[in-house]
């Protein structure tokens, strides 16, 4: 899937961000593992234009899933 990619240089007028790698164990005793970035030190206009992670609301997904499956349409990953 090549989700992701390794950097091995800084462009020119960039800089990394530090990241930290949170674990944390749900009630139920699920694991669960997210990679956030030090945002703090990011540079609004320079670093990053946009903050927004799009989401779909679960009735959303199974009527979209309900009309592919009546029209038996394939279904993919952008």
């Amino acid at each position: 899937l090549k989700t992701w990619t390794e950097v091995t240089e800084v462009p020119a007028g960039h800089k990394l961000l530090a990241t930290k790698l949170i674990l944390t164990t749900k009630s139920d005793g699920r694991r669960k593992a997210r990679l956030v970035a030090n945002g703090c030190r990011q540079i609004p206009g320079r670093d990053v234009d946009d903050v927004w992670a799009p989401t779909a609301r679960a009735e959303t997904v199974r009527l979209v899933l309900a009309i592919a499956a009546q029209f038996r349409l394939a279904l993919g990953a952008a």
